[in-house]
């Protein structure tokens, strides 16, 4: 009986850790679109790393928005885009003394479409984990 209580003890320990690290930590999708071939492909799993800092770069594979949409930097805070014959910068800081992350925008595209996105609503930078090679 009480080897039972210790591995029951040791069950609920293991889950709520492993549901700690993956609420907060680290998360897995698996891609859907094909936009992002020959990267991703649909049914690839990507791991994504909630704890990297809000500082992406240009080609950057990234998951966000509530429904978890993935897709890879074109733009940083800072550059400038073409939009037909204009040309716009995006922004990296709301106020010449603000240096909040909220204020910093990306321009992603999810292979079909292009979307500005702020840092904050960005889950965080995916790695793909599955299939392992390619």
């Amino acid at each position: 009986m009480k080897n039972v209580l210790r591995f029951l003890l040791a069950l609920a320990i293991a889950m709520a850790l492993m549901l700690a690290i993956r609420s907060y930590a680290f998360t897995v999708c698996t891609v859907t679109g094909t936009g992002l071939s020959p990267h991703l492909q649909p049914g690839d799993r990507v791991l994504v790393d909630r704890t990297a800092p809000h500082q992406f770069r240009k080609g950057d594979i990234v998951v966000f928005g509530p429904d978890k949409t993935i897709g890879y930097v074109k733009a940083a805070p800072g550059d400038t885009i073409s939009i037909g014959k204009r040309q716009f910068t995006l922004t990296s800081h709301c106020m010449p003394q603000c240096n909040c992350q909220a204020c910093h925008f990306y321009l992603i595209s999810t292979g079909r479409q292009l979307f500005t996105v702020s840092a904050a609503a960005i889950i965080g930078k995916a790695y793909r984990i599955y299939p392992f090679e390619r």
